[in-house]
């Protein structure tokens, strides 16, 4: 049954409505992470509305329909989509909140009224317990029909597992690149309009991104010191030609041909290009970004549901790999996994040594203020559930003037993923040592580029990195095998990787706060007495 009730739209009124959101979502069970979330979308969207002046007042709907949690905010008077409306600040912040937590508040004008519904997703699954659980299946089946039933094996293996493992890894392949492509356009086009890049966006996407491609620059430049296989070049000249034209290479021949292709740097290169013309187009655009915002949630909702068959997938690959007497090709894993842990807790010290210097505040209380969001970032391997601890963090504990919180949180969910860029590149590294891929000169610019570039662009929906994976493998030459093993073990991987970016992100902000004069020392350098 669905609640109505009436209030007034103005500024008073937008308190009232988010304790009794909160209230109502809390009553019904909904995680705290969500729910905050959710009162952030209300508090902004009446905001817009007030700003906009579209009605005298607005109605508040909550209950149930059908089994589900509903909350929606209605207002009858013309059509204004709060969620597109270029430099108003309740535009950019909402465009920033969807970007970061991967999750749309559904806007629709019907009968004269402006109606947007707050969402709630599925209740998740233990997805570790799945992976394990379809390993150990995959396992037996495959023991069994090795050396109980060895007659069927090879006819199994190739008039049945062999075609599905094909048709899986083809799925991959056609979701991918669309994928990359709609999240790179729409997370540019979401900063909100020149004016906004211009005055705050510029110099801390050019922190960002600068700190992505130093470190996947770094590790690429360290790691062949490892005795990989150099492929023979003639002479520097001759690399250095090859580099050139691998970047004049980004630029494709026409406009259709990096979805065929299915060529990583073409589309990237095309989904920066369409994104960057449609930030300084604004309004102009509105019809596409309105198409385009659609297309996304159309990709996301099928690598979400690609994503919820990944246990099956996993099931597939270790059950083919028993039957092939390949299931020793995980024996290694646990070195990437030492040496992966081992660089995001590197990167994470350097973050906080270079505070503690420059700022002249102790590594321990950082660490102890950062403590809360790492631990809930590494218990759910969720930067959604983190969103609310990084917001307080950083404005309560580091100082970081609220409105640079407000913008730079969202937006560095979304493009500063530390440990997600050197994840990338130590994988890289690691399957072309593994499987004897060639690591020329030219290999290693590639390397360092697509991961940092992959990493900002992965989608932060479920499903997202397995399109990243795809990208990355097929531009570098590692076999489908790697992917195979690699979207076996992910998951493990990803909570060390969300915590480590979580912790990194409000570093970060410290740095990028100071520099604009919004940056409380004293609150900064304040002792915290326990974690």
């Amino acid at each position: 049954m669905l609640q109505r009730k009436e209030y007034a739209l103005e500024a008073a009124s937008v308190d009232i409505v988010s304790e009794n959101i909160v209230s109502f979502l809390t009553d019904a069970k909904i995680g705290h992470d969500i729910i905050v979330q959710n009162r952030l979308f209300a508090e902004e969207i009446l905001l817009g509305w007030i700003d906009a002046d579209i009605s005298a007042s607005f109605q508040l709907v909550m209950g149930q329909r059908f089994g589900k949690t509903v909350v929606s905010l209605e207002s009858a008077g013309r059509s204004f989509n709060v969620f597109d409306q270029g430099a108003a600040e309740s535009s950019i912040l909402l465009k920033n909140l969807t970007n970061s937590l991967g999750r749309y508040p559904d806007y629709s004008y019907v009968n004269g009224k402006n109606i947007v519904q707050l969402t709630f997703p599925e209740k998740k699954k233990n997805k570790l317990l799945q992976i394990l659980m379809a390993i150990g299946f995959a396992v037996a089946i495959g023991l069994v029909f090795k050396y109980i039933l060895p007659d069927f094996n090879d006819t199994v293996l190739t008039e049945l597992i062999n075609p599905l493992y094909s048709a899986a890894f083809r799925v991959l392949g056609f979701i991918s690149g669309p994928l990359i492509f709609l999240s790179v356009m729409w997370g540019i086009y979401g900063i909100g309009d020149a004016s906004t890049l211009n005055l705050v966006g510029k110099k801390m996407i050019f922190r960002f991104l600068l700190v992505i491609f130093a470190i996947a620059a770094l590790i690429s430049l360290t790691f062949p010191l490892m005795r990989f296989d150099m492929g023979s070049s003639a002479g520097n000249h001759s690399s250095f030609k090859s580099i050139l034209e691998m970047f004049l290479d980004i630029i494709p021949p026409n406009i259709a041909e990096p979805f065929y292709s299915g060529n990583t740097l073409h589309i990237i290169f095309c989904a920066v290009v369409f994104g960057v013309a449609m930030l300084y187009l604004g309004k102009r655009v509105s019809t596409v970004a309105e198409l385009v915002e659609q297309i996304n949630s159309i990709v996301q909702f099928l690598v979400t549901f690609i994503s919820k068959l990944m246990p099956y997938f996993v099931f597939l690959v270790v059950l083919r790999m028993v039957m092939n007497d390949t299931l020793s090709a995980f024996s290694s894993v646990w070195q990437l996994f030492a040496v992966f842990t081992a660089a995001a807790l590197l990167l994470c010290s350097v973050f906080t040594m270079v505070i503690s210097v420059k700022h002249k505040v102790s590594p321990l209380t950082i660490i102890k203020k950062s403590v809360p969001t790492f631990l809930i970032a590494i218990t759910t391997a969720s930067s959604s559930a983190a969103f609310s601890s990084n917001m307080e963090t950083s404005e309560k504990k580091f100082g970081i003037d609220s409105s640079l919180c407000a913008f730079g949180i969202p937006l560095g969910m979304v493009m500063f993923k530390t440990s997600t860029t050197a994840y990338y590149v130590l994988v890289s590294f690691f399957f072309a040592k593994k499987f004897g891929v060639t690591v020329s000169p030219e290999w290693l610019v590639s390397v360092a580029f697509v991961s940092a570039t992959l990493a900002i662009a992965t989608p932060p929906i479920p499903g997202g990195g397995v399109a990243a994976y795809t990208m990355l493998f097929s531009r570098l030459g590692i076999p489908d095998e790697a992917l195979a093993i690699v979207l076996s073990v992910d998951i493990i991987f990803d909570f060390i990787r969300t915590a480590a970016n979580m912790y990194n992100l409000p570093l970060a902000l410290v740095n990028i706060s100071s520099t604009m004069g919004k940056l409380n020392v004293e609150t900064l350098r304040k002792e915290v007495r326990r974690i």
